[in-house]
């Protein structure tokens, strides 16, 4: 495990120098429930507030207000829900609006002194069609939708280990969204032709692991990890010739790198800062999700 760690180190420290490069944040699954970075409380009560800072394509900045729930429903598990208040602005105007809501059940189901096993099962429920428009009526590309305009369904496994915190996840979106942005709806505005079409998108199937490690000192914790994300399906849209097209390069790999900081300001109440940045990225990113960076701040509340 030690060597490991320093593996991770190792791998920050050498692409810092891609703060700036181009990736992709997950699509829900990487944040559903225990498989979130960061965690200490498997089976409590919790209620969080928080806002995240994010840069995505064409230096569009996107802040979500997030607020959370988790309530432990036996001694073995807990249900959450999650849900974000979304605005974002760039050179091709502003939206605002309603994220999507996300909710999952968490079970353990071993608990020894040496390993945790937590399953997590949910869903991300569309808010609406991801078809936003601005005062001329065009549609805005997916980074200015507050929805991703799917509703998806989510399983996964988290592992504790120690100091130790693995997770594995897998997303499906089971439908495709109303998106309507295609280069030619823009026409006289040569900035849209920088961000991909999306028309009619349907998502491809997402799996992501996550290998972090903590280290504690007093009353703060402190986190490094790696996230890779792989998009094992092609993405597919309508084009101008209302063909069916599927995206080469975007059944790829992205590979994150994040870290936190968790300060208890006393038993109920902890601070909590994430940052991550991508490291490796697809070339082809119709669903908007990229992001030179995300930070987050947030209050969580532990009754």
């Amino acid at each position: 495990m030690k060597h490991l760690t320093y593996y991770i180190l190792f791998v920050a420290l050498l692409h810092v120098n891609t703060l700036f490069g181009q990736g992709c944040s997950d699509a829900g699954v990487c944040t559903l429930g225990s498989m979130d970075s960061g965690e200490e409380d498997s089976i409590r009560h919790t209620f969080s507030l928080g806002q995240t800072l994010e840069m995505g394509e064409r230096f569009t900045l996107i802040s979500k207000t997030i607020a959370e729930v988790r309530i432990a429903i036996f001694d073995r598990g807990f249900v959450q829900a999650r849900i974000p208040y979304f605005f974002a602005a760039g050179d091709l105007g502003n939206n605002a609006g309603l994220g999507d809501l996300i909710i999952s059940i968490n079970v353990l189901f071993m608990n020894n002194k040496d390993i945790e096993m937590i399953f997590v099962a949910g869903g991300k429920v569309a808010s609406d069609n991801a078809n936003d428009l601005n005062e001329l009526g065009q549609s805005f590309p997916m980074p200015y939708q507050s929805s991703a305009g799917t509703h998806d369904l989510m399983v996964g496994l988290t592992i504790n280990r120690g100091l130790w915190h693995f997770a594995v996840g897998y997303q499906h979106a089971l439908n495709g969204n109303e998106n309507g942005f295609l280069h030619n709806v823009w026409q006289g505005d040569p900035k849209a032709f920088d961000y991909f079409e999306s028309n009619q998108l349907k998502r491809g199937d997402d799996l992501m692991v996550r290998i972090e490690r903590k280290f504690l000192k007093d009353n703060k914790m402190f986190t490094l990890g790696l996230l890779p994300i792989w998009r094992f399906q092609k993405d597919e849209i309508i084009d101008a010739q209302n063909q069916s097209m599927l995206l080469d390069g975007s059944n790829q790999l992205t590979i994150n790198i994040n870290a936190g900081y968790t300060y208890n300001i006393n038993e109920n109440l902890r601070l909590r800062f994430t940052y991550g940045n991508p490291v490796l990225w697809r070339k082809t990113r119709a669903d908007g999700l990229t992001r030179f960076f995300v930070f987050y701040a947030g209050m969580v509340y532990v009754p």
